[in-house]
């Protein structure tokens, strides 16, 4: 598909995931320590 077809199209029908925000799967993942991304981006950046 089009790229731009489908970001029209997308922002026709839906919201697009990014304008939604996080998931409160990912949040509560954070929130309870089982995940850190401070951490990751520290790893990557390295």
């Amino acid at each position: 598909m089009n790229p731009k077809v489908f970001y029209n199209v997308g922002y026709r029908v839906a919201r697009m995931p990014w304008e939604i925000g996080p998931r409160t799967e990912l949040v509560s993942l954070v929130t309870s320590g089982r995940l850190r991304f401070a951490a990751y981006l520290m790893r990557r950046e390295a």
